[in-house]
């Protein structure tokens, strides 16, 4: 992830969020950020799910690797709120959700 190469920006309907992606072989981040140093933000992002290897409309997780909340999305739209006294971004590993047939033979075999 430290060429820019890979770098991508993703459309937002807020213009105090920014939101861009990386993605390096099977590794997809997805940050959003905060401009607005004093008030709390909320948006719709517009990802482009081809640039992070994924479905369209599939299901997935965004992983949060600032505070290690996982978030499941759906889709190319996916809303967001930052409070830069909180939290001033997202740093988000996407991974793809298991369908639950998998999760369940994994716990009960």
């Amino acid at each position: 992830l430290q060429s820019d190469w890979s770098l991508a920006f993703h459309g937002v309907n807020n213009d105090q969020l920014l939101c861009f992606s990386k993605t390096a072989e099977s590794n997809a981040i997805v940050v959003v950020v905060n401009l607005d140093h004093r008030w709390k933000q909320s948006g719709w992002v517009d990802l482009d799910l081809t640039a992070l290897g994924l479905k369209n409309n599939a299901p997935f997780i965004a992983h949060d690797l600032l505070t290690g909340a996982h978030y499941s999305w759906h889709g190319r739209g996916n809303s967001v709120a930052l409070d830069p006294a909180v939290l001033p971004a997202h740093a988000l590993r996407i991974e793809a959700a298991q369908p639950i047939a998998e999760i369940l033979d994994a716990r009960f075999g």
